[in-house]
C-alpha cells in the first residue's frame, strides 16, 4: 500500500511515495508540487472529463471530487479524491475498479494535477494506485 498521504512530505518541494505489494517494495515515485498549479488546489478545480492519451478511456470527476468512468477493456471506475493537507495539487485517491477480471478490487492512492508548459496542451491528471495484488498508474487529460 502507498505510505500515509499526510505523512510523506520530504520537504515542502518534494514527496517521496513507496508502493509495496505483498510486503515487497514495487516502485518509489517522487511528486513535485507545481507552481504553476496554484488555484489548483481544491476538490472544485478538478470538476472536469478526462480521457487517456489515446482517447480511448472516458472519466469525469463532480464539485465534490468523485470520480466516475470506463475504459476500452470494459473495466468501470468508481473513486473519491480528497486534499492532502498542504499540497497544493496533490490528492489522496480511494477507487473501486469493476469488471476488470483479476484487477477489479479496490486500490488506494494519489494523483497529481500538472498545468502543461504549453498552453495549446490539455492539464493533465497523473495517478497512481495500488492494492495487495497490483499498482496502477494513469495519466488523464482534461477533455
Amino acid at each position: 500500500m502507498f505510505t500515509d498521504p499526510d505523512d510523506i512530505f520530504v520537504d515542502q518541494q518534494t514527496i517521496n511515495i513507496t508502493s509495496a505489494v505483498d510486503g515487497v517494495t514495487e516502485q518509489i515515485f517522487k511528486l513535485f508540487p507545481d507552481e504553476r498549479s496554484t488555484g489548483f488546489s481544491m476538490l472544485l478545480n478538478l470538476k472536469s472529463s478526462y480521457v487517456n492519451h489515446a482517447a480511448t478511456d472516458s472519466h469525469a470527476i463532480d464539485m465534490d471530487g468523485k470520480l466516475s468512468g470506463s475504459d476500452i477493456n470494459g473495466c468501470n471506475y468508481l473513486s473519491n479524491f480528497s486534499e492532502v493537507k498542504d499540497s497544493g495539487n496533490i490528492y489522496s485517491v480511494s477507487i473501486e475498479i469493476s469488471a476488470c477480471g483479476e484487477f477489479s478490487g479496490e486500490y488506494t492512492g494519489l494523483a497529481i494535477t500538472l498545468k502543461p508548459d504549453n498552453e495549446d496542451k490539455p492539464d493533465t491528471l497523473a495517478i497512481l494506485l495500488n492494492n495487495n495484488s497490483h499498482a496502477i498508474a494513469m495519466e488523464l487529460y482534461e477533455n
